[in-house]
C-alpha cells in the first residue's frame, strides 16, 4: 500500500471519528436535557471544587451546591438499608468537606465522587459518556480535525513551488540590498525585476491563507459545538499544581472546553505537520 492510499485511509478514519465524536456529544446533550441533570449538576460543581482547592480557595461554596443537588437527586427514593448506608455516608462526607474550608483534600473530593457515582448507579443514573470522559472526547476530536487538515494542506499546496518561491525571493531580497550599496545597471535591473517578485510574495501570503482556510472552519465550527455542549464545565486539570502559586495562579490549573480545545487542535496541528508536511 502506497503512502497516498495510506493518508487517504487515514483521513477517512479521522472524519468518522469526528462524527462519531460529534454524535456522542449531542446524544450526551440530549440526554442531559431529558433527565440526569442533577447528577450532571453534582459532578460539575464538584469539578469546580477540585480546581478551588488547587488554586488554594475555600470550595465550601461549590460543596454546598453540590450536596443541594445531590439531595434533589435522591428526593422521594425508598432506600434499602444497603443505600440508606451509603446515602448517610455521602451526606456525612459532604458537611465534612465543608467544614474544613481551604483544608479540603483534593483525594477527598475524588472519593466523595466516587461514593456519589456509586448511588446514581444504583438508582439506574448515569452521566452520558460526553461528561464522562469530556478530555478525552476533545483530544481524540482534536486529533482528527488536525489530521485532516493537514491531509489537505499536503494534498491541495504544492509545497515544491512554495519552496522555490521563497528560496527565489529570498535571493532576490539578498541581491537587491547588496545593490543599494552599489550604484549602476545591476541596481536598475532588479529594480524593473521587483514587480515580479511582488506577484511571488503574493502567491506565498495566499498559500498562507489557503492553509488557514484548510485548518481554521475545523476549529470555529467546532469550538462553537463544544460550547454549546460543555459549557462552563471543566474537562482537564493540570497534572501539577505549580501554577496554583504567585502570579502564575492567575493562569489556573484547569481547562474549560476552550482552553483544552485550543492547545489539543494546534498542538496536534503542529504534530500532524511536521509528520505529513514535505518540507
Amino acid at each position: 500500500m502506497n503512502k497516498s492510499r495510506k493518508l487517504l485511509i487515514g483521513t477517512i478514519l479521522s472524519i468518522l471519528v469526528a462524527v462519531a465524536i460529534f454524535g456522542i456529544t449531542w446524544s450526551g446533550r440530549d440526554q442531559l436535557n431529558k433527565k440526569n441533570t442533577n447528577y450532571s449538576k453534582i459532578s460539575k460543581n464538584l469539578r469546580k471544587s477540585v480546581e478551588l482547592v488547587k488554586i488554594g480557595n475555600d470550595p465550601s461554596d461549590s460543596l454546598k451546591n453540590s450536596l443541594e443537588q445531590y439531595n434533589k437527586m435522591v428526593k422521594g427514593e425508598n432506600f434499602e438499608n444497603q443505600l440508606e448506608t451509603l446515602n448517610g455516608e455521602i451526606k456525612s462526607f459532604f458537611n465534612s468537606l465543608i467544614s474544613q474550608g481551604k483544608e479540603v483534600k483534593v483525594e477527598k473530593i475524588g472519593n466523595l465522587n466516587k461514593k456519589i457515582g456509586t448511588m446514581a448507579s444504583k438508582l439506574g443514573i448515569g452521566l452520558p459518556i460526553a461528561y464522562k470522559y469530556p478530555s478525552m472526547l476533545i483530544l481524540c476530536l482534536s486529533v482528527s480535525l488536525a489530521f485532516i487538515g493537514n491531509y489537505l494542506c499536503r494534498k491541495f499546496i504544492d509545497w515544491k513551488k512554495l519552496e522555490e518561491d521563497k528560496e527565489s525571493l529570498s535571493n532576490f531580497r539578498k541581491k537587491y540590498r547588496e545593490s543599494k550599496r552599489k550604484k549602476g545597471k545591476k541596481k536598475r535591473k532588479l529594480e524593473l525585476q521587483e514587480e515580479d517578485y511582488e506577484d511571488i510574495q503574493r502567491n506565498i501570503w495566499q498559500v498562507s491563507i489557503k492553509q488557514a482556510i484548510f485548518y481554521l472552519p475545523f476549529f470555529v465550527i467546532f469550538l462553537a459545538w463544544l460550547g454549546f455542549v460543555y459549557g462552563d464545565w471543566i474537562v482537564a486539570f493540570l497534572p501539577f499544581n505549580w501554577l496554583s502559586s504567585g502570579l502564575l495562579r492567575y493562569i489556573g490549573v484547569s481547562f474549560n472546553y476552550y482552553g483544552w480545545f485550543f492547545l489539543s487542535f494546534f498542538g496536534f496541528a503542529y504534530f500532524w505537520r511536521e509528520i505529513l508536511v514535505p518540507e
